[in-house]
């Protein structure tokens, strides 16, 4: 029974939806799952990494621990995703702390499990590979962003990013149900604190969102994927 609720729940993964039945059932051979709760803590920064993770619901947040003892969010996963890859080719170390956001489950498997499997399993030998050229592609989009597209720009589109996975409708527009600071989304973008909050501020002042202590709420999802194409607030 627990192997055939590993599997379900392994064939739910959007990102595993092509591998074959065998496949998954081996997977499941592997597979264990984590409940946590709010605040709970799935690894801490600097512990070596040795685990894929796949999110079957709730979010997660990486974050890092700056010199001054400062968190700052690096990246926010939501169901779905899928993060650990580098674990398929052996421990490192260095990484962020995993935090639980909401309520959330993740199915695991070691990377020395995933690897082996590989080897007999040709269709997940290729989705590792995708995933990989996948995440390099991000990174490398993320990068070329950074020095092409304007501070607003970038801003619109993490934010409408940020909508589309954990944004949930109410009475003004679309909240974005994940608890977020001007740091957190200097980070995101590649900008400083300060030119974001003065973004914000001129769009909260426009009607195109609405700030709360720690989310924030799109009053004109429109108006900013205008931004986010390049054009300018009107």
């Amino acid at each position: 029974m627990q192997r055939e609720i590993y599997t379900d729940s392994l064939a739910a993964v959007p990102a595993f939806q092509e591998l074959s039945p065998k496949t998954l059932e081996a997977m499941a051979h592997y597979a264990f799952i984590f409940h946590l709760e709010a605040g709970d803590t799935l690894r801490h920064q600097g512990e070596p990494a040795h685990t894929f993770y796949a999110i079957q619901k709730g979010a997660l947040r990486l974050l890092r621990c700056t010199p001054q003892g400062h968190e700052v969010t690096l990246k926010i996963y939501g169901p779905g995703d899928v993060f650990g890859l580098l674990a398929v080719s052996g421990d490192y170390s260095g990484g962020a702390t995993v935090e639980a956001i909401h309520k959330t489950e993740v199915i695991a498997l070691l990377g020395q499990d995933i690897r082996q499997l590989m080897y007999t399993h040709g269709d997940l030998g290729v989705l590792i590979t995708d995933l990989l050229v996948a995440h390099v592609h991000h990174a490398h989009k993320r990068l070329g962003n950074m020095t092409a597209l304007r501070v607003d720009e970038r801003l619109a589109a993490s934010l409408l990013e940020l909508a589309e996975k954990f944004g949930e409708l109410c009475s003004s527009g679309i909240m974005i149900d994940v608890p977020l600071t001007q740091q957190d989304l200097a980070q995101f973008i590649g900008a400083t604190p300060e030119t974001v909050s003065r973004t914000l501020k001129t769009w909260s002042q426009n009607g195109l969102l609405q700030k709360e202590r720690r989310h924030i709420i799109l009053l004109k999802p429109a108006s900013l994927l205008r931004i986010a194409d390049g054009h300018s607030m009107t």
